[in-house]
């Protein structure tokens, strides 16, 4: 390949009906019977068969439910054991995420020079240093300023006891949750006293680990924590439960809640919402896409009534769809995800076809082609004038060899090359680029003469998080308005479990840093050339 720059995501090699299976190692056929390579598909039951008849096909299905029955039956444990802490970061009010970086530091500094000096874990250091300081900024609430700020932000009431509060998905803040009631100031300094004696008990705490990296130049809004306490001590459970969603979590920038039995797809939620809105045109009949798993997925995202929840793994075509997808309930990167779908109808869908090929060549040269995700390197902010997605879409254009979208790309998604590296040394940029309302395509003809095409954004995928495969996933419905994204269109922000709501031109704004994928539509204007690309 002599492109300059990564054109897309390469997916995971994914085993299809029929084709030749993995070759590593020595696939043999029985005792003594030499070598060969078998066949991993479906079709006719031509897989390989274990002793008893059963297929190979059929074992790895069987074992997958096993798996998932497992995971199940973890996570109900975990209702009885398991807390979620979220703790935000600076420049947040009150936020003590720096003092636990410079603990844990400070243990493993410890650790490494002197480890005879450690009497118990990191995790249970972590947390009596935790509840020691939220002690003493309950007792700073008792003195008359404190007291009455704290009454004004709706953590107390009036005679200074704690206010529970939940978030309101509506109004998009924390309100006093009117079913519970307050606990007392006197009872809480008692728990707080008991609660810090109990967890310097050994195995009384099982674990207490940042879900994100903790680290003093974190650009993260907030790191979770999971906290597992050990089924020995009732007290400190009885407690623990007294405590969640109880506002004087909000002196240390805070929440606690209790774990929740939920598995995590709103990668895959987000995914498939976007492209129900950019493919609405082919979902029903007349078209071959309708017919495939994923149409029927999309067609029932589309008719599926506001009023009522839908989850994906209900759907009848969504178990086919999502066959040989590792680990589904785990996060992924959507990408990947996005790339791994549109393998099962790329013999009836193009979508973002593009090739590249010398400067001037007349169709004969070709040096590189693909289809699916297509990757555009990103330019910051400070690097050169345009910083935004229209001159990162120019850059990906002027390579070495020149990169154009074929004259047959009605659809096209681009993702963001945000994240460096992989697993924890991974590094996301955070470039704040505006979210266009439409960008002009380069479009090449059979001959490789180039155009540029205006295309409207239908949807963009939204990523927070540290990390392309943590973290959490939504996403942006556009409106057509005048040209931008902030001009008179209408658009609606989604997330998981929530009805979608009004995105106005400053929330739009906010989601710049945010965007991760472009899901984009060929309008009927003519083509554009010279001045008018960046009009």
């Amino acid at each position: 390949m002599d492109a300059d720059l990564p054109n897309a995501k390469r997916p995971r090699e994914i085993a299809k009906p029929g084709a030749p299976g993995p070759r590593k190692g020595n696939h043999q056929g029985g005792k003594g019977r030499g070598r060969g390579h078998r066949q991993w598909g479906r079709g006719g039951g031509q897989g390989p068969k274990i002793s008893d008849g059963t297929s190979l096909e059929e074992l790895v299905r069987l074992m997958a439910q096993v798996l998932l029955r497992q995971g199940d039956q973890l996570q109900r444990l975990s209702l009885d054991t398991g807390f979620f802490l979220i703790l935000q970061t600076p420049p947040q009010p009150g936020s003590i995420t720096n003092t636990m970086f410079r603990v844990t530091s400070a243990w493993k500094k410890l650790m490494k020079e002197t480890p005879e000096k450690l009497d118990r874990p990191l995790r249970q250091h972590m947390i009596e240093c935790l509840f020691l300081e939220l002690a003493a900024r309950a007792q700073l609430v008792r003195k008359p300023e404190a007291k009455a700020e704290a009454q004004q932000l709706g953590i107390i009431n009036d005679k200074g006891d704690w206010n529970y509060r939940i978030w309101n998905a509506t109004s998009q803040k924390l309100e006093v949750d009117q079913k519970r009631m307050p606990l007392k100031a006197d009872t809480f300094l008692e728990q707080i006293d008991k609660a810090t004696a109990i967890v310097r008990r050994p195995d009384v705490i099982t674990r207490f680990q940042a879900i994100a990296l903790l680290s003093e130049t974190t650009e993260n809004a907030s790191i979770p924590f999971l906290l597992d306490l050990s089924l020995r001590e009732q007290e400190l459970h009885n407690i623990m439960l007294d405590w969640c969603e109880l506002a004087v979590f909000e002196l240390l920038a805070g929440r606690l809640r209790r774990a929740r039995l939920k598995r995590n797809q709103c990668y895959a939620n987000a995914v498939i919402l976007a492209l129900s809105r950019l493919l609405q045109p082919i979902c029903y009949a007349g078209h071959r896409f309708a017919c495939t798993h994923l149409g029927q997925v999309l067609r029932s995202v589309q008719t599926a009534k506001v009023s009522k929840a839908l989850t994906l793994r209900n759907l009848t075509a969504w178990s086919s769809l999502a066959d040989q997808w590792s680990e589904p309930y785990r996060q992924h990167d959507a990408a990947e995800f996005l790339q791994h779908v549109l393998s099962s109808v790329d013999s009836v869908l193009a979508l973002s076809p593009w090739e590249a090929f010398p400067d001037g060549d007349d169709g004969s040269l070709t040096r590189d082609r693909g289809s699916g995700v297509v990757l555009i390197p990103m330019r910051r902010p400070d690097q050169q004038l345009h910083p935004d997605i229209q001159a990162s879409v120019d850059d990906w254009h002027q390579q070495r060899h020149l990169h154009a979208f074929r004259s047959d790309a009605e659809w096209v998604v681009l993702q963001l090359d945000r994240f460096k590296g992989r697993g924890v040394f991974q590094v996301r940029d955070n470039a704040a680029l505006p979210i266009p309302g439409r960008l002009c395509l380069p479009v090449c003809t059979s001959r490789h003469a180039v155009h540029h095409q205006i295309y409207h954004t239908t949807a963009v995928v939204l990523h927070y998080g540290a990390q392309v495969s943590s973290g959490h996933y939504r996403v942006l419905l556009m409106g057509q308005g005048s040209g931008n994204a902030g001009a008179s269109a209408v658009h609606y922000i989604t997330d998981d479990d929530r009805q979608a709501v009004r995105c106005g031109t400053s929330e739009l704004e906010n989601l710049a840093s945010r965007s991760y994928l472009l899901f984009m539509q060929r309008a009927t204007q003519p083509v554009l050339s010279g001045d008018a690309l960046h009009a």
